[in-house]
């Protein structure tokens, strides 16, 4: 029987319908992603040493997560509201009107190649350093097209002379000096081997994959009505021009973020999926963040059919083996050791979560407990996710914020990230086609006889609480534990500053300080260590463009031994001058042992 044809009226109706309701999904994001940046200027402007600072930051990327959660939360609702006014029973959705485009990929194709060229004379204008990852994986590159293993530390260690990066953007470590260590999958910097060898700056590689992620974003819905869409597209390229931007300041995540895109948008092809899945966690450890919920949401889709996952994980294994085998074949324990790296060597803390806590001197515990915190939080968005997946099915793409800012270390560029990737999310609402959705459960199911039974809602509302009460007795817990595994006094106490001295050439900074400090080591510490500091100023304005939210880093001589030592600390760069007049915080540090000392400013 031929179908009967939709009313004209109420076609229209339903379309603004669907637009006011996807505009809100656009909205939200918005101002989810606003929110996020707001947390990182909030952080700038009032720095480490303001509490009340900090905690509003956690509030505003909570709150922003919220904001994300909700712009793609309740997918089953709009399916059911979908169904209802123009999807077909087996989930085609209905046409409205046809928009024939001749060349599809023309206003992609120009507004990329707007923002690369455009980027491209910026970063010749600007010459920023980039950052030291960057730095890191082109001379990890420049390595292998030499013959060289970047695993092993010793070819590494002229990386920063070679690459002429200034060191006061280095990551610190808690024994002193910097990282140089290549901490990565092969495929970071076999991704740079082109440009090396072409003579090409090492930032033109990230912001051609940031382009790339705006290509495939504007592709992956097709044509669309939707009223929503356009707002969606401009959204789009504002963003692209942030993460280009982002990319030309050194930031190479738009690497990983463009194979996790096709990974997610060629998902109905588990193998295919699974390759871009293991090509992304070739390039850096961070999407593995996302691992377990990509299973989670392949599985389901595919009727809960364990092919479709086992399909996907061998894909995955295959291409992330494939790069990383010659380096695994010349040196397991060297490729190992660099890859885990990124847990095992000790760094000084910085940041806004909540180990700034720790590191500022308001808490005294084992930064061994984020990371378990961390872990902790991990696991327990795993099981939300699968109690709840029908109304957070894509809404895990930002579960690393929440899991990240437990993170002993956060910076920007580990939490800003996540966002861009509900924006095919978003999309694929509007085309209305949500891939693998089971029909089923968008029909009205048939009247049954009641029962006793308790309601599945109420089943799932338990569970979450109890996982809560779970989640925060454990932490409370850990916290108990770690802090009471550190030593009852420290080793090292800072007792006043006896002198300074200033540069007023420079506009009235500090250049030197006097400090008495005393040390006491206990029986398993070394009777002399190297004098230290980290100097945390109230503001920290230049964080908000360079992304570099280091403390100030002094150095003292002599250093210390056993008994009272006199110590006089200058800047470790001639960038780290302590302004004048200005409330900050001295931290003695080696290892895990620490002492401060606030003053309200030198003058």
């Amino acid at each position: 029987m031929p179908e009967k044809p939709m009313d004209p009226k109420q076609m229209l109706k339903d379309t603004l319908n669907n637009g006011f309701k996807d505009g809100a999904r656009v909205i939200l994001f918005s101002i989810g992603f606003l929110v996020l940046n707001l947390s990182f200027v909030v952080f700038s402007a009032l720095g480490y040493l303001s509490l009340p600072g900090l905690i509003l930051t956690w509030f505003l990327v909570i709150l922003s997560t919220v904001f994300l959660v909700l712009s793609v939360y309740g997918l089953h609702f709009w399916l059911r509201y979908t169904t209802a006014s123009g999807m077909k029973a087996d989930g085609e959705v209905v046409p409205i009107a046809k928009k024939h485009w001749p060349l599809p990929f023309i206003i992609p194709v120009i507004i990329s190649a707007a923002i690369f060229i455009g980027m491209y004379f910026l970063e010749g204008y600007l010459r920023w350093p980039g950052t030291d990852e960057i730095n890191i994986d082109y001379y990890a590159g420049y390595l292998i097209l030499h013959g060289l293993n970047p695993y092993f530390s010793a070819n590494m260690q002229n990386v920063f002379a070679f690459m002429a990066f200034p060191l006061s953007g280095t990551t610190p470590l808690l024994t002193g000096g910097y990282v140089t260590s290549f901490s990565y999958p092969s495929l970071a910097a076999l991704i740079f081997v082109p440009a090396v060898a072409l003579n090409i700056q090492p930032m033109l590689i990230p912001l051609f994959f940031s382009v790339g992620d705006f290509i495939v974003i504007y592709l992956y819905p097709g044509n669309t009505e939707n009223p929503a869409s356009r707002a969606l597209i401009a959204v789009l390229v504002a963003l692209t021009l942030y993460y280009s931007l982002m990319a030309i300041g050194g930031a190479v995540d738009s690497i990983w973020i463009f194979f996790i895109l096709l990974s997610f948008t060629t998902r109905k092809k588990p193998a295919l999926s699974g390759i871009f899945f293991g090509l992304s966690i070739a390039l850096k450890q961070l999407p593995l963040l996302l691992f377990p919920f990509f299973l989670i949401l392949i599985y389901m889709e595919s009727e809960k059919r364990l092919k479709n996952p086992a399909v996907f994980l061998l894909g995955t294994a295959g291409a992330f083996i494939l790069p990383n085998l010659p380096f695994i074949l010349v040196s397991p324990l060297s490729w190992f050791k660099g890859v885990t790296s990124i847990l095992t060597t000790p760094l000084l803390g910085v940041g806004f979560g909540p180990s700034a806590l720790e590191f500022v001197g308001y808490l005294r515990i084992s930064p061994t407990y984020f990371t378990f915190v961390m872990v902790i939080m991990f696991v327990f968005l795993v099981a939300i996710y699968i109690i709840h997946y029908e109304i957070l099915k894509f809404a895990f793409f930002v579960f690393p914020i929440l899991i990240l800012l437990l993170n002993f270390r956060v910076e920007t560029d580990y939490l800003n990230v996540w966002p861009l990737f509900l924006l095919p999310v978003i999309a694929e609402i509007f085309k209305g086609k949500s891939a693998g959705t089971n029909t089923a459960a968008v029909r009205t199911p048939k009247r049954k006889v009641a029962t006793r039974r308790i309601p599945q809602v109420h089943v799932k509302a338990t569970v979450t609480i109890l996982l809560i009460l779970i989640l925060v007795t454990t932490m409370g817990f850990a916290g108990y534990h770690f802090s009471s595994i550190q030593p009852a006094s420290n080793a090292i106490d800072i007792i006043s500053i006896e002198n300074h001295t200033s540069l007023n050439s420079k506009g009235n900074f500090v250049s030197s300080i006097t400090l008495t400090i005393n040390y006491h080591p206990e029986a398993n510490m070394n009777q002399s260590i190297p004098a230290l500091f980290a100097i945390f100023v109230s503001n920290n304005q230049a964080s908000l463009l360079s992304g570099n939210f280091n403390p100030l880093l002094w150095y003292g001589t002599p250093d210390l031994s056993t008994g009272t030592n006199t110590v006089i600390i200058k800047p470790e760069y001639s960038s780290e001058l302590l302004p004048s007049n200005t409330t900050f915080e001295i931290m003695e540090y080696y290892g895990h042992s620490s002492a401060y000392l606030k003053s309200t400013g030198l003058t």
